[in-house]
Order: structure tokens, then sequence, then C-alpha cells
């Protein structure tokens, strides 16, 4: 059986590998997107929409991408956080011989799990700025639009506009909350920006039947 400085040490890997992918998954999607932006920008008309199923097609592929390195990573912080469970019964019921080295456990997973949590963080906070930029370019591609599209657009946007609230107030809740509480925080958020990308799916493919 591994020894808890073994055990420590692979969490460490397991981290450290997982945090590199997310930091580069999410510079190349930056990149990638403000590439098809500005060959929107630039193209004429007649090829704009062969662009937008484009950019529909690598938001698809960037959101599958984005789920799997999530899905990891709350892999490894569920078991953390149930391996922290553990030790805090072990901490109550360690004698002085190894409660130092339980405590030292503790501190450990629970650096890990802060880690963890911190990098799902950001990957949370990414989506919800990608549907909030998007909103934007709904709105101001619906500009150029007549004015009858341009108002229900207008109601559509408003609407999105306080989904992305609340989805933020949700955001901020989860990182507040207890270690008890945080799963069922994390379904909300994931809840609140399903809810925000259909909802901004939907008047987008409205506005593009006009």
């Amino acid at each position: 059986m591994a020894t808890w400085t073994e055990l420590e040490a692979q969490d460490e890997v397991e981290l450290r590998k997982l945090a590199k992918e997310m930091d580069e998954f999410g510079a190349a999607e930056t990149a990638a997107e403000a590439e098809l932006h500005a060959k929107l920008k630039a193209a004429p008309a007649e090829a704009k929409a062969k662009i937008r199923e484009r950019m529909a097609e690598q938001r698809a592929k960037n959101e599958a991408a984005r789920k799997s390195l999530d899905d990891r990573i709350m892999a490894h912080i569920n078991k953390w956080s149930a391996e922290l469970d553990k030790v805090d019964a072990q901490v109550n019921a360690a004698d002085e011989k190894t409660r130092a080295d339980v405590e030292a456990r503790r501190s450990a997973l629970r650096a890990h799990l802060a880690e963890a949590q911190a990098k799902l963080d950001a990957s949370l906070t990414a989506q919800l700025n990608h549907l909030k930029t998007s909103v934007d370019e709904l709105e101001a591609n619906a500009a150029a639009a007549t004015a009858s599209v341009r108002t229900k657009i207008s109601a559509q946007v408003a609407a999105l506009r306080k989904q992305v609230e609340s989805t933020q107030q949700e955001l901020q809740q989860l990182r507040e909350a207890r270690r008890e509480s945080w799963n069922e925080r994390k379904a909300r958020v994931d809840r609140a920006l399903a809810d925000l990308k259909a909802g901004r799916e939907k008047a987008a493919a409205e506005f593009h039947s006009h």
C-alpha cells in the first residue's frame, strides 16, 4: 500500500498534468475563436453564413473538449473530497504519535482540492464569458436588422443578460460554498450555464432565420 507521502506525490503529478492541459486548451480555444471572428468580420456578406457554420462547429468541438477536461478534474475533486472526509475522522482518532502525519496529509489534500476547484472555477468562468460575448455579438449583429427584428432580439438579449447575471451569482455562491454543499452548488452552476446556452442558441437561430 502506498504511503501518504507517495499518495501526495501522485496527487501532485495528476494535478499538474491536468492544470497544464486546461491552460493549453484555454489558449488554443481563444486563438481559434479570434481567428474565426477576424475572418467573419472581413468576409463578404455571401461568405458569412459559411463562416458562422464553421464557428458553430468549432464551438461544439470546444465544448466537448472542455467538458471532458471538466469531468476529469471533477473526478479528482470528488476523490480528494472523499479522502478528506476519511482523514478528518482519522485526525480525531489519532494519538500523539500519528497525529502530525495525519494532519500533514489533511493539509496536502486541502491544498490539492482548493487548487482543483480553482481550475474548475476558471473553466466555468471562461464558459460564462464566452456566452456573454456571444450575447453581445448577437445584439451588435441585430443592429443592422429591420425594426421588428431588432425589437424582438432586444427583448431576448435583455432576458439573456438577466441569465448571465444570475449565472454569475450562482458561480460566486459556488466559490463561497463549504465542502459539504459544493457539489450541489456546482450542479446549480451547470444548470444555469446550460439554460443560458440554450437561450442564446434559440435567439441566434431566430435571428439568422430572418
